[in-house]
């Protein structure tokens, strides 16, 4: 998976474990703007949280980088208790070691700010999304032209060879848990980016590659062996806040892009996949395979979880956008994500 010197960071879904991205990636990216999409979290908390985390990391750096929350709504919205998260995060006193804020919140919406930032520059910029794709639908079908701006999409969403993990949380009980909880809570969205006139690359990091990469409490533990630094404390309580009282840390989901845009050995197995979204039905969300082209790192063997049959019988009665060859990440190496953080603040 390839990066370039400069980026544009579209964060559709903080808390802000999301925007992490930002300590791996500091010396890949040059971050242009931010956007903040009230999916996964609430959008007031996510805000705050953004901006600090910008300032903590960057300080001065990030002084003028557009920060926007956006103005849409999710069309299937997280579970509440998802979301109050970011509540807690707010309060971190990591976060809050600054009397005021010295990055600004833009005038502007969040799905402005990525439209316009898009517009303006110079040179095509790299949009990263790790969450619901709508701000990024807005773009590309209120803007003709924007998608020359666009040099690749790097996104965490969908489910190539693995089930999807929407039977957890969702309030709809007709849906059959066969996307993935970013494309299901907009799938219009992922479906409009799938039919837009993008020709780019998309770079995709579906569960696949990041459903098996949950940090253990004793992982979690070590980071407070690297005190005093703040950005480990930070990054600690980042990953402490995906515990609760019984069982182990979800899994790491969009981190595991974050941190494969660092370290581009980290993704050992990928290839290019055709695929299509279900805009509509139980189905909805979800990114069906097609068929896969043999071009991996590691070539995969493993069946498709979408046979010709099923896809043809699900787009036969719902809406399936148009056919799009992706980039899909299919394994990353798991000791060298866990590595990577723990070294990163050593």
């Amino acid at each position: 998976v390839s990066t370039q010197s400069t980026g544009f960071l579209f964060d559709p879904g903080s808390p802000p474990f999301r925007i992490f991205l930002k300590t791996d990636s500091i010396q890949l990216f040059q971050i242009k703007g931010v956007s903040v999409f009230g999916g996964n979290s609430y959008l007031e908390p996510g805000l705050n949280i953004t901006r600090r985390l910008l300032e903590t990391v960057g300080q001065q750096d990030f002084v003028n980088i557009p920060v926007g929350g956006s103005s849409l709504e999710p069309v299937n919205d997280f579970p509440s208790d998802w979301k109050h998260v970011s509540y807690q995060m707010d309060l971190f006193p990591s976060l809050n070691h600054f009397e005021t804020m010295s990055v600004p919140l833009s005038s502007l919406t969040g799905e402005e700010v990525l439209a316009q930032t898009l517009l303006s520059s110079p040179v095509p910029l790299s949009v990263i999304a790790i969450g619901p794709l709508t701000d990024l639908a807005y773009a590309l079908t209120r803007y003709p032209g924007i998608e020359n701006k666009i040099d690749k999409i790097f996104l965490m969403g969908g489910a190539l060879f693995v089930d999807g993990n929407t039977e957890t949380g969702a309030s709809d009980k007709d849906i059959d848990g066969s996307a993935e909880w970013n494309f299901y809570s907009d799938p219009e969205a992922a479906y409009e980016v799938w039919n837009s006139k993008f020709n780019g690359d998309i770079i995709m990091f579906p569960l696949d590659a990041t459903s098996h990469i949950a940090p253990s409490k004793s992982y979690i533990r070590q980071f407070g062996q690297l005190y005093p630094s703040p950005l480990a404390g930070l990054c600690g309580d980042f990953f402490a806040v995906t515990v609760d009282n019984v069982t182990e840390p979800i899994a790491a989901f969009d981190s595991v892009l974050s941190a494969s845009l660092s370290v581009k050995s980290m993704v050992t197995k990928y290839e290019y996949v055709n695929t299509t979204i279900v805009a509509d039905g139980p189905s909805q969300g979800r990114s069906i395979v097609v068929n896969a082209s043999s071009s991996s790192s590691s070539p995969s063997s493993s069946p498709s979880s979408s046979s010709p049959s099923s896809s043809s019988s699900t787009c036969d009665s719902y809406r399936c956008s148009k056919v799009r060859q992706v980039i899909g990440v299919l394994d990353v190496d798991s000791d060298l994500y866990f590595k990577h953080f723990l070294t990163q603040f050593a």
